[in-house]
């Protein structure tokens, strides 16, 4: 059993997986109202990497943003080598805030099995956008290799209105400055890659700006 609840894991480094936590054989794992930033993974897993682990305590009421990756593609939480029963679902009360993280969010490296062992739970997930197809392009799932299990993402949490860059809930000067620093064309490829683009159209501009004060506050 493994608890961490109410803590800031910030600015670690691993030189392959799970930059910000390494779970590995351990079972009903609770994390709960935790933030995650500025992690590094030199392989997968900038955030967390969960392997043959089973987790029958949702993670809840966490904040995943701003990891990173150097040579792998998740930058967010990976999950693999038949990790059972994995929910990111806290409800819509407890809600996980994931965003901003290099490459995918969430990546299922489980192998498909019929019976759902597998799969994820990962409803009530507030992603920072509404856009169902920025949503799905930020999970590696099923979808995209079916030897893979599925990631259960719909519904997800509307969450707070377009503006929270930093998922404090919060539209206010912070997330003024972090839209000032993605000012311009987003990068390849977009989407995923601009939170800041509030309108769709892969560039943050005064568009964007506009829709941010609209909500400030």
């Amino acid at each position: 059993y493994n608890t961490l609840t109410g803590n800031t894991i910030a600015g670690n480094s691993a030189s392959n997986h799970g930059g910000g936590i390494y779970l590995q054989g351990s079972g009903s794992n609770t994390l709960t109202g935790n933030t995650f930033e500025d992690n590094t993974a030199g392989g997968e897993g900038g955030a967390v990497y969960l392997t043959n682990s089973d987790n029958n305590d949702p993670f809840a009421s966490n904040i995943v943003r701003f990891n990173h990756t150097t040579s792998g593609q998740t930058g967010g939480i990976f999950v693999t080598n038949g990790s059972e029963w994995f929910s990111l679902n806290g409800g819509t009360e407890a809600y996980n805030t994931i965003f901003s993280n290099d490459g995918y969010e969430l990546y299922n490296d489980n192998t498909f099995h019929a019976d759902g062992w597998h799969d994820i739970d990962a409803a009530n997930v507030y992603w920072c956008t509404h856009d169902t197809v920025v949503i799905r392009s930020h999970i590696y799932d099923f979808f995209d290799d079916s030897s893979r299990a599925v990631v259960l993402w719909d519904p997800c949490v509307e969450g707070p209105p377009a503006g929270d860059l930093n998922g404090d809930s919060i539209v206010n000067i912070e997330d003024f400055l972090l839209l000032l620093a993605a000012w311009g064309s987003c990068p390849e490829p977009c989407p995923p890659s601009c939170p800041a683009d509030f309108d769709g159209n892969c560039t943050v501009n005064v568009v964007d700006f506009l829709i941010l004060l609209a909500n400030w506050g």
